[in-house]
């Protein structure tokens, strides 16, 4: 591949032309991807930058498919890398969707032409809907459970109690320093033998923290700023990876306990939320809204369908 730009990125580095064997894009080649598929579309053609394919997935479902095509970043260092060659080559008709993460707490500001989820990151901005009240019951359902208010509402204060722990404990690690924690093996065997969701999720966490980050204990959390981060910025808090981790094994084990049947969790429950993200729930979100006013700024491109 011929890349049209060789500006050196402030995070990724670069790729060389002659390597075939590279596994990821750099901003090189997401920028110059951006300029390529401009060249394909009509007038007030647009690109929207996203993170990855989860990303490309849903958004595009919103998209106008005729004026607007999207380019995958392969994360968010990259989008925002890219967005920044782009600039700087004055090159406009592009716009990029990053996920929030814990920017609200480290006061990080997004530069034009670039818009955040409303909440942590298009997982949570998701169950941050009724679409978590559908999915319990399409779980339900696909293990002939009957449909519960009480379980629902129980599995839904456990998932954002447990990950609102965990994702304090993440911008606890983020705040010293310390990267590259994904808590990827959400392990809550010991889930009846905690009386605490600070235990609990301490138990989630605890071979991953206690090798990477021994520092931290269950002392070094303070209840009453958890307390109003909960209260203020819960959904900015939990990282949507650790709630759909968490509605894995709180589940089975809430309607156990409550209806005395442990349902079967799908193997592609990851599939199944994203498709709960409808045309009519993204109406209501800011992103949407500022979408629209981006468009409104921009009247030569266009973004989303009518």
């Amino acid at each position: 591949m011929t890349y049209l730009f060789h500006f050196k990125a402030s995070v990724t580095p670069q790729i060389k032309m002659n390597d075939q064997h590279a596994l990821k894009k750099d901003a090189n080649r997401v920028a110059s991807e951006v300029v390529q598929k401009q060249t394909l579309l009509p007038d007030k053609g647009s690109v929207l930058l996203v993170e990855g394919p989860d990303d490309d997935r849903v958004y595009s479902e919103f998209l106008n498919k005729a004026l607007c095509k999207t380019v995958q970043s392969d994360g968010r260092p990259n989008l925002i890398d890219a967005a920044a060659i782009l600039r700087s080559f004055s090159i406009d008709g592009w716009l990029g969707i990053t996920d929030s993460d814990f920017g609200i707490f480290t006061g990080e500001q997004l530069p034009p032409n670039i818009l955040a989820t409303d909440d942590h990151d298009l997982e949570v901005m998701i169950l941050n809907t009724d679409a978590l009240d559908e999915l319990i019951d399409d779980i339900l359902d696909y293990s002939g459970t009957p449909r519960s208010d009480t379980v629902k509402k129980r599995i839904s204060n456990q998932m954002w109690d447990i990950g609102a722990t965990i994702g304090y404990l993440h911008l606890m690690l983020l705040e010293n320093g310390t990267r590259g924690l994904n808590f990827d093996y959400l392990t809550f065997q010991y889930l009846k033998h905690v009386s605490t969701k600070c235990e609990l999720a301490f138990y989630a966490v605890r071979d991953e923290l206690s090798s990477a980050a021994p520092w931290i204990n269950e002392s070094e959390i303070s209840p009453t700023q958890l307390k109003q981060l909960t209260d203020n910025s819960l959904t900015h808090l939990c990282r949507g990876h650790d709630l759909t981790e968490i509605l894995r094994v709180i589940i089975p084990r809430m309607t156990k306990y409550l209806l005395s049947n442990e349902v079967a969790i799908p193997a592609d429950l990851h599939s199944r939320l994203l498709e709960k993200f409808t045309e009519d729930r993204f109406k209501c979100k800011d992103l949407y809204e500022k979408i629209l006013e981006w468009e409104y700024e921009n009247r030569c491109f266009v973004v989303l369908s009518d």
